[in-house]
């Protein structure tokens, strides 16, 4: 409730505020919906990117590439999540945010090394635990440094690996930092275990172990119980085992953790049947086999299968342990047929091959060699089949790229055949307003002259009658009407001057004795534009007046323009009443006017309005392409 409450007062900020205030109230909407709702979280992360690009905000920017790479990684997409923190990381640099350079080097670290490029990882990590070590950030450098060790576990550096937890542990106990000690301690009994120090892995263990009971953390008791538990059974002291293992049993079944509990049986079965308790040994195989079954664990089912062949062959039943070998085989073989994860089939494929050739080991010691051979054969189609598969996904991937590319040419052909149909149009448009403003101001403009010259010579001579006299007034009018009528078909000043004079005088004339104040504002716009730019954005911003004035019964309106990057930006708002976008009509002649204009510039435009709030339309239109 707490959360919802403060994600609604978030979303009212942003409704409500502007500039840097709604920037980093959209940036807080990301960082909070990023565990609920991704979609909506990467909603509000583009908003927040989109609305510091236009105000040119770049720590805005800067933070909203780190949500949204927060976000991508959460979600599995690790070359957009890189791509993003990568975006951040330039931008901090630009602005010397040495604490956010640090940050971004630790996330770029975190996806290199889910991608399994360690080295880069490392790299990374190096690079921010310098600058926080510079900066003096304690929590932040424990974090890094255990990050570190455990990158270099995993490239085989153990004695690196066990400095750098050493180092964290040192930061951390020096913070008080109770949780991430005991998770020191148990990473460093990894790494001893690893180098084959068992009493030095029990000591820290241990020493985990006793923290995480006073923090009252029953699920990582259960694992410092697990690893004491394991560390006991390899070295014989079944007791001290069954003690440890049972423990740890009790406590995964009182979290329900099912994947732990099948973890635990297998180890107790291991050690029933390394005591020759078959029976017993029976019973918890068999229950680890239906848990990680019914799961769907796999390592913990090929355990199963394979501890149950140990068993039935001690018992002397070759039937029953072919039966579970098979199994264990057979399951392997799924595991690549189905194309799971590439990593997880590498890192899972060596330990299995590996266990698989000490199995077939023992099996062909107890039984004859043509069962061996037939092992032999079976693995020899499964490569058969792999290498077939591999060949024909590969010829399929490449005529799919190659229809993709055609596809891709012809959609490029027909867009371009739709802007030259549309630019065709529109020049065809302005060639007949120039054509009919010509023929308005020197046929019927020169022709009601004329009239008015001999009106006014003739006009003395005749009686006064006041219908008469109303002659010379609307002859005045029909002038006057003709002369703006001919100006607003073909500006003069959009010819001799360019763009802005000539919306400043469309704007004088347009919005005389009208009740609505109009700004109008413009920033680097040194020089003309290219003509087909300015009699477009010229047109635009006529249409998009005359709708103001029609139907927005606003008080205030807005015109900005103003280059940005290579682009031209124009931002028109209201005040008035508004409209609903769900019930706009897309067949209304002034909205496809201002479409079908933007998209011959190969422009954006968007509308923002809702009833009584006013309407807010943005258009960008390229500078450096030709329309």
């Amino acid at each position: 409730m707490a959360g919802q409450q403060l994600r609604d007062s978030l979303i009212d900020i942003a409704n409500n505020s502007a500039g840097h205030q709604k920037v980093k109230a959209l940036c807080d909407l990301c960082w909070e919906y990023r565990l609920i709702n991704p979609d909506s979280a990467l909603m509000f992360g583009h908003q927040a990117l989109e609305l510091s690009r236009l105000s040119g905000n770049k720590v805005g920017i800067a933070q909203s590439y780190n949500d949204l790479g927060i976000v991508y990684l959460d979600k599995g997409s690790l070359s957009r999540a890189l791509e993003y923190f990568t975006n951040s990381l330039i931008l901090r640099k630009e602005l010397s945010d040495s604490a956010g350079i640090a940050a971004s080097y630790n996330k770029i670290g975190i996806v290199y090394q889910k991608e399994g490029k360690l080295d880069l990882a490392l790299e990374n990590q190096m690079n921010a635990l310098n600058i926080y070590e510079a900066l003096k950030k304690a929590l932040w450098i424990s974090y890094t440094q255990n990050n570190i060790a455990i990158i270099n576990f995993n490239i085989g550096n153990l004695e690196t690996a066990l400095e750098y937890h050493h180092r964290a542990l040192s930061t951390r106990l020096k913070l008080n930092d109770e949780y991430g000690v005991a998770a020191s301690y148990g990473n460093i009994a990894n790494v001893e275990l690893a180098l084959s120090d068992t009493v030095l892995a029990i000591k820290n263990y241990e020493n985990a172990l006793q923290i995480f009971r006073i923090l009252k953390n029953n699920e990582a008791e259960s694992v410092q119980l697990s690893n004491l538990g394991s560390i006991y059974l390899n070295k014989k002291d079944y007791p001290l085992a069954l003690i440890y293992l049972n423990k740890s049993l009790e406590i995964r079944e009182e979290l329900k953790d099912k994947k732990a509990i099948a973890s635990s049986l297998l180890k107790l079965g291991k050690l029933y049947l390394e005591t020759e308790k078959y029976e017993k040994a029976y019973e918890f195989l068999s229950r680890a086999k239906l848990l990680s079954s019914e799961i769907g664990v796999i390592a913990e089912q090929l355990q199963s299968y394979n501890d149950l062949s140990k068993l039935f062959i001690s018992l002397a039943n070759k039937d029953s342990s072919y039966k579970y070998l098979n199994l264990y085989t057979s399951t392997i073989d799924s595991l690549y047929s189905a194309r799971l994860d590439q990593q997880i089939i590498d890192a899972q494929t060596k330990y299995d091959v590996e266990r698989k050739d000490k199995d077939l080991q023992l099996y062909r010691s107890k039984t004859a060699l043509a069962e061996a051979k037939l092992k032999q054969r079976k693995l020899e189609i499964w490569l058969l089949i792999f290498v077939v598969t591999s060949i024909s996904g590969l010829a399929i991937f490449m005529l799919y790229r190659r229809k993709q590319k055609q596809k891709e040419a012809l959609d490029k052909a027909r867009m371009e055949h739709k802007h030259k149909m549309i630019k065709a149009v529109i020049d065809g448009q302005e060639v007949e307003r120039r054509k009919i403003a010509r023929e308005l101001h020197d046929g019927i403009g020169q022709t009601l002259s004329g009239i008015k010259l001999q009106w006014s010579n003739i006009q003395n001579s005749i009686e006064e009658n006041l219908n008469i006299l109303g002659v010379d007034v609307m002859l005045d009018d029909a002038v006057g009407e003709v002369r703006n009528l001919s100006h607003q078909m073909l500006p003069k000043e959009l010819e001799q001057f360019g763009l802005l004079p000539a919306i400043e005088g469309f704007l004088e004339h347009r919005f005389e004795g009208e009740q609505i104040n109009c700004g109008f504002q413009h920033l680097r716009l040194e020089g003309r534009l290219r003509a087909d730019i300015e009699l477009g954005v010229f047109r635009i911003v006529q249409e998009l007046c005359g709708n103001v004035l029609k139907h927005a019964k606003a008080d205030n309106l807005s015109i900005q323009i103003l280059r940005r990057s290579e682009n031209l930006v124009i931002i028109i708002h209201d005040d008035g009443i508004g409209f609903d976008q769900k019930n706009i009509r897309s067949d209304g002649i002034g909205l496809m006017n201002i479409e079908s204009r933007v998209d011959a510039l190969k422009g954006f435009v968007n509308f923002e309005s809702s009833p009584g709030k006013g309407t807010k339309v943005t258009i960008r239109i390229p500078l450096d392409e030709e329309t």
